[in-house]
């Protein structure tokens, strides 16, 4: 497993876009993704974000994908928050993720 993430790929994230990663779901009818968003803040906001970077591990009926679906339609989900790039790539690495496997979300089908 790699230890980094990609440095596009980070340099995406750290302008704003979130990234991928498809991982093994736990069942052929399913798909699992986990994704990582940084967290936007906002001059003046009354009420900043307390995590730097927020983390979606969900997974997701095949027949799902291509129709509308509801969040309460996402399997298994988990979120995690991180404060910095250190902090995110060792609870990545804990969850046993392969770093370089993050991607752009319509290079692996992330349905959102």
């Amino acid at each position: 497993m790699g230890n980094s993430l990609k440095l596009e790929i980070l340099n995406r994230l750290n302008n704003g876009g979130h990234i991928v990663a498809e991982l093994k779901a736990g069942s052929d009818s399913l798909r699992r993704w986990i994704a990582v968003f940084k967290t936007k803040t906002y001059p003046l906001q009354d009420n900043p974000p307390q995590h730097l970077y927020s983390i979606l591990d969900f997974e997701l009926d095949k027949g799902l994908i291509d129709e509308y679906f509801a969040d309460e339609d996402m399997l298994h989900k988990k979120r995690y928050n991180a404060d910095t790039i250190e902090e995110l790539t060792e609870l990545l690495s804990s969850l046993n993720i392969d770093l370089p496997s993050f991607t752009y979300p319509w290079k692996c089908d992330y349905p959102f």
